[in-house]
């Protein structure tokens, strides 16, 4: 399946370009629902925050700062960031 060759192709090229996601410290934040995981890395103040959702809705988080899609490297307020139904966002701070 090339989308999904192209996926962790992308996922391990954001790992090798971010720092933070190979060696920096880790916390939990909170999440909206049990069907959510948010949680940070951060290293030399880089702060990158990553939330996989598998539930069937869209739901948002709290983005205290402005920050920056590694995904899509879209520029995202600071807000309500929301989270695809069955999807993930990483952003960095």
């Amino acid at each position: 399946d090339l989308d999904l060759f192209a996926f962790y192709q992308k996922l391990g090229a954001l790992r090798r370009a971010e720092p933070a996601l190979r060696r920096g410290s880790f916390r939990w934040l909170p999440a909206p629902d049990d069907a959510t995981l948010v949680f940070e890395r951060e290293l030399a103040g880089v702060r990158i925050v990553c939330a996989i959702h598998k539930g069937n809705e869209e739901v948002a988080i709290d983005l205290p700062e402005a920050a920056r899609d590694l995904w899509t490297g879209e520029d995202l307020p600071a807000g309500p960031l929301r989270i695809p139904a069955r999807g993930f966002r990483l952003v960095k701070e």
